[in-house]
């Protein structure tokens, strides 16, 4: 099973809770092994900014300085265990935990600091753009525009609060759950079910895989 997909210096880098990451230099033609450093082959998700990559693993958070040849694990401020979602806004990396909330780097994982919730809050997962973050728990959606001093509700319009999958196209967000998929044209203030001409398959993939749903909505729409 691929728990995630991320592209780095002109790679593509792809982890699997079994055997660790793998690299291809040619699109996924060819892939080698890249794990070298992380201990474990469990890893559960990937991150990218412009300094590396980030591999999230059971024994926790690993980043590559270059291209995944060589990994080290991440400074202090983590808590430990397992961590559902790690993203890269504005060059940071954010880290989201399954139940110990979420925490921020700003110098590539030299120290963590906590960006969001506390222990126990059931969090499914995290996404950013460049002027806000949203953090998907059980029962709701919080948006936050001022990087993490205040959070609101941002769930009018959605019949599922179990959102599990969160991307954005220029200014649609689009979050995917067991209930459809959603789409948002005012930062999620809003949103409308627009699950009309998937079958069942493809939105399977797409909620449960955690697949970028925007992408796929767009090639929906292009063959109507």
């Amino acid at each position: 099973r691929i728990s995630d997909i991320e592209i780095h210096n002109n790679f593509l880098f792809a982890s699997n809770e079994s055997s660790g990451v793998s690299r291809s230099p040619d699109d996924g033609v060819s892939w080698i092994s890249v794990n070298s450093g992380l201990g474990t082959t469990y890893v559960t998700c990937l991150a990218a900014n412009n300094s590396g990559v980030f591999a999230s693993t059971g024994s926790g958070v690993f980043s590559s300085v270059n291209n995944g040849n060589d990994w080290s694990i991440t400074g202090s401020g983590l808590s430990g265990g397992y961590y559902r979602k790690i993203t890269s806004v504005n060059n940071d990396i954010y880290a989201g935990h399954g139940l110990a909330g979420v925490f921020k780097t700003t110098n590539n994982g030299v120290n963590w600091q906590r960006f969001a919730l506390g222990e126990g809050d059931k969090l499914f997962t995290i996404y950013g753009t460049q002027s806000e973050f949203y953090i998907s728990i059980a029962n709701t959606i919080l948006r936050t525009t001022d990087n993490g001093l205040t959070f609101n509700s941002a769930v009018n319009g959605l019949t599922d609060l179990s959102v599990l999958s969160l991307s954005s196209y220029e200014s649609d967000l689009y979050a995917g759950s067991r209930g459809g998929i959603f789409h948002s044209s005012d930062i999620g203030s809003n949103w409308s079910r627009v699950t009309d001409g998937l079958n069942d398959s493809v939105f399977n993939i797409i909620v449960n895989k955690g697949v970028n749903v925007s992408s796929v909505y767009r090639k929906v729409l292009q063959t109507r």
